[in-house]
C-alpha cells in the first residue's frame, strides 16, 4: 500500500528499495476535493451558484470567492479593450513634451536596423520567386511611404527635383521616362509581353531605391530632400498602379 521510492546501493554491492512514509490511499485522499457539497454563494453578486461555477485554487485547496462570470467582468473592467483610445490619449500628452519627435524617430530607427532586416530578407525571398507578387509589394512599399508622408503632414506638390541627385533616384526617373514610348511601341507592334518586363525592371528600380534611399529622413532640416524624394515615389507609384491595371491585377496598399 506505500509507493516505491528510490533506490541506494549499499556497501555489499545490493540495491534496497525505500519505499514513501504515506500509504497511497492517504495521498489520494489529500488529492481529491468534493465537488458535490451545497451550492457557495459568490462573495461578489451574492448568488448561489454550483461549484462548477467557481475556479479551484489546488496550491491552497479551495475554491475561490468570486464565480467565474463576475471574475471575467473583472478582468474586462481592469484591462479594457478601449486600450487604443488610452493610448492616443497619452500619445497626445506625450506629444506636448521638447523633443517628443526626435525621440520617437530614433527609436523607430534603432527598432528598424535591429529587427528589420529578418522580415525584409523574408519577404524578398518570397516575392522574388513570384513576379507577381514582386511587383504588388514595390507598390505596397510605395503606398506606405505616401501614407507616412500624409501622418507627418507633408506637402511635396512643390518640390525641387533638382535635389535628385543619386543614382538610384536617377536610374528610377530614367525608367520612369521610358513609359509613354513604351506605350507608343506596344500599340504599334501589339507586343504586349514588354509590358510585363517593362513592370519586373521597374519593380527591381523601386526596390533597388527603397533599400538604399531613406525617403522621410530623420533629420528635420533636410526636409526639402525629402519632399523631393516623396514626389518621386508618388510619380512611382501612379505608373506603377498604371502597369498593373493594364496588366489586370490588383494595387494592393499592405502586403
Amino acid at each position: 500500500d506505500f509507493g516505491k521510492g528510490g533506490k541506494q546501493l549499499r556497501a555489499d554491492g545490493n540495491l534496497k528499495q525505500y519505499y514513501h512514509t504515506t500509504c497511497k490511499k492517504c495521498i489520494n485522499k489529500g488529492c481529491t476535493r468534493i465537488d458535490n457539497i451545497d451550492p457557495k454563494v459568490c462573495n461578489k453578486c451574492g448568488i448561489s451558484k454550483p461549484l462548477t461555477e467557481y475556479s479551484y485554487e489546488k496550491y491552497r485547496d479551495r475554491y475561490r470567492g468570486e464565480c467565474k462570470s463576475c471574475k471575467n467582468t473583472t478582468r474586462r473592467i481592469r484591462y479594457p479593450k478601449v486600450k487604443d483610445k488610452l493610448n492616443a490619449k497619452y500619445r497626445d500628452r506625450w506629444a506636448n513634451e521638447p523633443d517628443y519627435r526626435e525621440r520617437q524617430l530614433q527609436t523607430s530607427a534603432k527598432s528598424r536596423e535591429k529587427h528589420g532586416w529578418k522580415y525584409r530578407e523574408r519577404r524578398q525571398k518570397v516575392y522574388s520567386e513570384n513576379p507577381v507578387f514582386y511587383i504588388q509589394y514595390a507598390h505596397a512599399r510605395l503606398r506606405s511611404i505616401l501614407r507616412s508622408s500624409e501622418y507627418f503632414k507633408i506637402k511635396f506638390d512643390n518640390a525641387d527635383i533638382n535635389l535628385l541627385i543619386s543614382p538610384d533616384e536617377i536610374n528610377l526617373i530614367k525608367k520612369l521616362i521610358e513609359y509613354p514610348e513604351l506605350l507608343n511601341r506596344i500599340t504599334e507592334n501589339l507586343n504586349v509581353h514588354e509590358l510585363s518586363t517593362y513592370s519586373l525592371e521597374l519593380a527591381q528600380i523601386i526596390h533597388k531605391f527603397y533599400e538604399k534611399n531613406r525617403v522621410i529622413d530623420e533629420d528635420l532640416a533636410n526636409i526639402e530632400q525629402t519632399k523631393s524624394r516623396l514626389l518621386l515615389v508618388k510619380a512611382s507609384k501612379i505608373i506603377l498602379s498604371n502597369l498593373l491595371s493594364l496588366m489586370g491585377m490588383e494595387s494592393p496598399e499592405k502586403m
